[in-house]
């Protein structure tokens, strides 16, 4: 028929008179799917010697950290099977994806195996670390003035206490002790109230169930004036309709 191409054929010929081992997995890629943070989850990929040779492993690498692969098999004779374990230990609330690499002795080396998988847990994240109130003066207590605290993860975060250290620094409301579920935020009230003149310091410490940062500690950062300086007019701008500008020595002032 014209409407029919040319159809190639080909007969390839494989000499098993050869001996070769040969790598057969049980699966190319394996899913840990969410596991709590801090603990271990394991699968087991099956190796069958599927050549004519002994299999033999030399070296077997992650490019996961939480993410390994253990066997103790040995030589692995043609038509067995080798258990090796995979073992998944997330730290916090990471997606993490990669592959294991098991280096052997087939012509065709390493065997790849993919890896994909994500800890479950809850990660406190405050809006600003460094916390800083600026400058005020001796004697005088600032605003009250929130510092909000998010959990980014996604699991429940539980935070058992909150507790401040540095002179001049309090919190006048604690509204973050409880358990706040994935993506709320909640807030601390403070206030800074220098006593002495200079650059103060302070830290708000975050007790929680977060695997990570157990106890997070915020740095408070202010300054006590002694006093604070007497403006000086340097110029009066032309005015301009109702309004006229006066530059002073910490910035200009509009006048109406």
């Amino acid at each position: 028929s014209p409407y029919i191409g040319t159809v190639h054929s080909f007969v390839s010929k494989i000499d098993m008179a050869t001996p070769a081992p040969s790598f057969c997995p049980s699966a190319w890629s394996f899913a840990f799917g969410l596991v709590p943070a801090q603990t271990s989850a394991t699968q087991t990929l099956n190796i069958t010697n599927c050549g004519n040779a002994p299999l033999d492993f030399s070296t077997i690498t992650s490019s996961v950290p939480t993410m390994t692969a253990t066997q103790s098999c040995g030589p692995v004779a043609p038509g067995d099977v080798c258990a090796a374990t995979l073992t998944f230990t997330p730290t916090n609330s990471s997606a993490v994806s990669g592959t294991i690499s098991f280096a052997d002795n087939t012509a065709i080396s390493p065997q790849i195996i993919q890896v994909s998988g994500q800890g479950k847990a809850p990660d406190l994240e405050p809006a600003s670390n460094p916390f800083s109130f600026g400058d005020l003066l001796v004697g005088t207590q600032g605003p009250v003035v929130n510092l909000f605290v998010y959990n980014k993860g996604n699991a429940p975060l539980t935070i058992s206490n909150v507790s401040i250290s540095g002179n001049g620094f309090s919190i006048t409301k604690d509204g973050c002790t409880g358990t706040w579920p994935v993506g709320y935020a909640c807030a601390v009230s403070l206030t800074f109230s220098p006593q002495t003149s200079g650059a103060l310091s302070g830290t708000l410490t975050i007790t929680s169930n977060d695997p990570v940062h157990g106890q997070l500690p915020v740095s408070l950062i202010g300054t006590g004036d002694s006093a604070y300086a007497v403006p000086v007019i340097s110029s009066i701008g032309t005015a301009s309709g109702t309004t006229q500008t006066v530059q002073i020595s910490n910035g200009p002032v509009t006048l109406q």
